[in-house]
């Protein structure tokens, strides 16, 4: 993910946290340092990255995601459900 300029752990929490209970509540700080650090297009491949690796449905954590990251609704793909 070089393309996400987050520390490794950091990256790997957030994805374990929705795997495991859908949101990001174990991970807040992680979350909100993201979302201080990336720009929108960073933060929508941190999305898709999220999607594609967590084994979850995005209805569980899209909403959390969305209000940590100010914007990136407008531009983010429709859920794949």
């Amino acid at each position: 993910m070089d393309d996400i300029p987050l520390d490794a752990n950091d990256l790997d929490a957030l994805v374990r946290s929705v795997s495991k209970s859908g949101d990001f509540f174990i991970v807040a700080a992680e979350l909100a340092s993201a979302s201080h650090t990336l720009n929108l297009n960073q933060a929508v491949r941190l999305y898709e990255h999220i999607r594609d690796n967590s084994d979850r449905l995005e209805a569980e954590w899209r909403d959390e995601f969305v209000a940590a990251f100010s914007g990136v609704e407008q531009i983010l793909a429709e859920p794949l459900w």
